[in-house]
């Protein structure tokens, strides 16, 4: 399998990417559905979260070699990964309304935040966000999470909450924040949580069509709205912020600067637009990851995970 068969280009200006049509080289009998986050961790592999192999994670080299995967028995409908600088994986899991943190094999889980099959009380009717009645403590439908450079945790609360919860790197819970709406520091369905250099958080209020932007005690700072039902935001350690979106149909990639300026935008989904980013990843040359669900269409009839190799 060769990682140099290019398709379309796509991006502008500094941010341009050439699509890779064969990434990756899935084994025959390995079945991956819809991929909700795509994680590099530090010796360069890429692992895949989806909720169809019995694997929930699989381990890809860039060049699209499987090398790897673990979840089976631990995790029950994984939605976000980030993968800390030892190497260990920190999954929020819907399913299960915890979160865990697994070695770098995930055979077994070192650390649960939330309590298993529990969720807390927040009146959501089924896992619609839009009609959370009151924020609840940890967890409803945990979404996605994210470590502070000092090894504190976060993890927004999603489908069937309005929070973001800080816990201790022992697991120990220090505070909460927010609430159901759209002012400064309500939420409707924060999908994803990022934290910079400087110990700022950056939340996809994905709902509320925006990016809102915290300090690392929950004081609201500004937002971003030039996005449209943004599930992440991803960083490159250069000032850049990559933003996966649901819409358009088909789903979009949005490349900000760390003012909220936008850089480059494209839409992801091409002949598919059935289809929405969820999740991603940059590598430290530049190159995307990007995974997408699918929005009703059987996932065996669309591509759910890309590869951008950027210009040089």
């Amino acid at each position: 399998m060769s990682s140099n068969s290019r398709g379309v280009a796509v991006g502008t200006g500094a941010y341009q990417y050439d699509e890779v049509t064969d990434w990756p080289n899935v084994p025959d009998g390995l079945q991956i559905g819809e991929v909700v986050d795509v994680c590099i961790d530090g010796d360069g592999r890429i692992t895949v979260l989806n909720n169809k192999s019995e694997d929930r994670a699989l381990v890809f080299s860039q060049e699209g070699e499987l090398l790897g995967s673990w979840g089976r028995g631990v995790l029950v409908r994984p939605h976000g990964l980030f993968v800390g600088p030892d190497g260990s994986n920190y999954c929020a899991d819907m399913g299960t309304h915890t979160v865990g943190k697994f070695p770098p094999d995930g055979r077994r889980s070192l650390l649960l935040l939330g309590k298993k099959w529990s969720p807390s009380e927040t009146g959501v009717v089924g896992m619609n966000p839009r009609t959370v009645k009151a924020a609840g403590p940890p967890f409803n439908h945990p979404t996605d999470v994210a470590l502070g450079h000092d090894g504190s945790i976060y993890v927004s609360d999603g489908y069937g909450n309005a929070r973001i919860h800080k816990f201790s790197p022992q697991g120990e819970l220090l505070f909460s924040w927010g609430s159901p709406g759209s002012g400064p520091g309500e939420f409707c369905l924060p999908h994803g949580v990022s934290v910079d250099d400087e110990g700022r958080v950056y939340v996809a209020d994905r709902e509320n069509n925006r990016i809102q932007i915290f300090t690392g005690e929950g004081e609201f700072l500004t937002e971003w709205t030039d996005c449209s039902q943004p599930c992440q935001v991803v960083m490159d350690g250069k000032g850049a912020f990559y933003v996966p979106e649901l819409s358009p149909p088909g789903g979009r990639v949005s490349i900000f600067d760390e003012r909220g300026t936008l850089m480059a935008r494209w839409e992801v989904g091409g002949q598919e637009p059935r289809v929405g980013a969820h999740g991603m990843c940059v590598t430290p040359d530049g190159d995307l990851y990007v995974g997408f669900v699918t929005q009703g269409a059987p996932v065996e009839e669309c591509v759910v995970l890309r590869k951008y190799l950027r210009r040089r």
